[in-house]
């Protein structure tokens, strides 16, 4: 797919966010929209998270996110043992820090475990590129596009239809689905068997 848009620019800021301008922009959004590969792994406060808390009880928040550490399978060995527990901790943490119910907004959750996209947005303007939706990304070299041309941000961003249209956020499963465990998860969405314990190879 190629989508040609206007009003670009290149960004990159070390030590910082490269999408600080759309973060800026959320005292006057009505929509939020929020792909990315993870947020902080930690069980910390999340500055990021903390700014959605503060939108108004009318804004529509969409977020869309993997969840690092999670695979189908977990090899019968130290390394695999490692790693389905780092999958337990990641789990648990999203499903505590992204609970829809932390949120005073139209907040709308869901994991899709193919995704690596980055994109964060409002109505009037988006972030494309590599830095994830964590605090994380400020030590990281990072770059990406902050777009401003509103008939590409409306067409494509808010409606999110290069990600699956209207029903985006059906491509992934949804937060309530995850707390009820693997045996909820609608056959379409099975590539979230093994959310929690993984299979031993």
């Amino acid at each position: 797919m190629e989508i040609s848009f206007e009003k670009g620019k290149f960004v990159y800021c070390p030590g910082g966010f490269n999408y600080q301008e759309v973060l800026d922009d959320f005292k006057r959004a009505k929509k939020v929209r929020i792909i990315t590969y993870n947020i902080s792994g930690t069980g910390n406060t999340d500055p990021l998270l903390e700014q959605i808390k503060k939108l108004g009880e009318d804004v529509d928040v969409q977020i869309i996110t993997n969840i690092p550490s999670r695979f189908e399978t977990y090899y019968s060995s130290a390394a695999g043992e490692a790693m389905r527990s780092r999958a337990k901790h990641n789990i648990e943490v999203y499903l505590k820090k992204l609970n829809p119910e932390s949120f005073p907004t139209a907040f709308s959750i869901s994991f899709n475990f193919f995704n690596h996209a980055k994109i964060i947005g409002t109505e009037n303007i988006v972030y494309i590129g590599s830095a994830n939706f964590s605090n994380e990304s400020k030590q990281n070299i990072e770059t990406g596009v902050i777009i401003e041309d509103s008939a590409f941000i409306v067409e494509n961003i808010v409606h999110i239809t290069f990600f699956g249209g209207h029903d985006a956020v059906k491509l992934g499963v949804p937060w309530e689905l995850v707390c009820k465990g693997q045996d909820h998860i609608f056959k379409e969405q099975q590539p979230f068997a093994g959310w929690g314990v993984g299979n031993e190879l």
